[in-house]
Order: structure tokens, then C-alpha cells, then sequence
């Protein structure tokens, strides 16, 4: 029997904790849509862009996705997702889309 994970409503914080800002990463306009606050960085849930249907909550400093945010991610600043649902395998991914970089890949076991 292999046993597989499975939970809804995850929480997953990510947070620069160092080195350059990301110039552009945000939309800065007030957007409900989870996967329109991005620029130069992208998330990805399963290759897929993250969207309403597979994120509840997404915030960055406290700030939700349809309140304005600064464009650039700066060292200490902490991003909050709230995803649906995560099951064994499933991945995320955040890229630097000027020079088509994948800054972290996690995959969940």
C-alpha cells in the first residue's frame, strides 16, 4: 500500500530572506485574480499559473491580492498563499521570467 498525503486549505509562506530585489515582480494594481499580481516573478502550481481555483489567499506583507502592492520584492518581505488543496507530488515553482530562471522548486512528498 503506498499511503499518499492529501490536505485543503494549506498554507505556504514564502520569504526573501536575502540578496537582491526583484525589480517588477508585482502588479501593483488592485487585482482579485491571484495569479494577475505577477510580473517578472511567476508561480507555479503544477506547471499551471495559480489562479482562484487552486489558491484561496494570497498577501504579501499583510497586504491581500486586491489591495495595491509595491512592484518589487525586497529582502524580508513575506509572501502568503493559501492553496486549496496539496497532495504528494504536487509542485511549486517560482520563476524570474526576464532571464527564464527558476529561483525555487519545491515538490510536495
Amino acid at each position: 500500500m503506498i499511503w499518499r498525503w492529501h490536505k485543503t486549505n494549506v498554507n505556504v509562506t514564502l520569504t526573501h530572506y536575502g540578496g537582491d530585489t526583484i525589480s517588477g515582480a508585482f502588479n501593483t494594481s488592485q487585482w482579485p485574480e491571484p495569479g494577475d499580481k505577477w510580473e517578472s516573478l511567476k508561480l507555479r502550481y503544477n506547471g499551471a499559473k495559480v489562479t482562484s481555483s487552486t489558491a484561496n489567499i494570497l498577501a504579501l506583507n499583510g497586504a491581500n491580492s486586491t489591495t495595491e502592492w509595491p512592484d518589487d520584492f525586497h529582502s524580508g518581505d513575506v509572501l502568503k498563499i493559501q492553496f486549496k488543496t496539496l497532495k504528494t507530488g504536487d509542485a511549486i515553482m517560482i520563476l524570474f521570467t526576464p532571464r527564464g530562471t527558476v529561483l525555487k522548486r519545491v515538490m510536495v512528498l
